[in-house]
């Protein structure tokens, strides 16, 4: 935020890099700086969803990290965040990290994300993927929940 109080650029500043993420270094630390922008850095949404499908794992990870603090605009993020829920990805920070966008989303996200996706996580073998698939789908269809035979408790983490 400093950085464009002094700089004058704006947001420009900032969107300019993450148009590239072949230049990692810059990329990141643009992806970081909009993280810290929170719903300021919505503009960055449309560069930061291609990056979801980067080969470099920091950059998906920073691109997650933004997209989770912008919590703006499910109606791009949620698809674009959806195939890293699933089993194939086998970075499992980055499955939870996603479970966690989504949950956040809550009931906005209802439409866009398959129930199926969310009770084939619940039946994953690690502990944390599940505990994060349950919370998503508390807080996404509280009646598939229930369906499901998942409890109304607190989320955990």
């Amino acid at each position: 935020m400093a950085f464009i109080r002094i700089s004058g650029t704006g947001l420009d500043a900032i969107l300019e890099p993450l148009k590239s993420p072949s230049h990692s270094g810059n990329w990141l630390f643009a992806a970081e700086a909009t993280a810290v922008l929170g719903t300021n850095g919505a503009p960055a949404i449309p560069s930061l969803i291609p990056a979801l499908q980067n080969t470099n794992a920091s950059v998906r990870e920073k691109a997650l990290d933004a997209l989770s603090a912008i919590h703006m605009s499910p109606e791009f993020s949620v698809p674009a965040i959806l195939p890293l829920v699933a089993a194939a990805n086998t970075n499992a920070g980055q499955r939870a990290t996603a479970l966690t966008i989504l949950r956040n989303f809550g009931p906005s996200a209802r439409a866009m994300v398959p129930v199926t996706t969310l009770l084939q996580a619940l039946q994953d073998p690690d502990q944390n993927i599940r505990i994060h698939a349950t919370n998503a789908l508390r807080q996404i269809d509280p009646e598939a929940a229930r369906k499901a035979g998942v409890d109304s408790g607190d989320d955990h983490n």
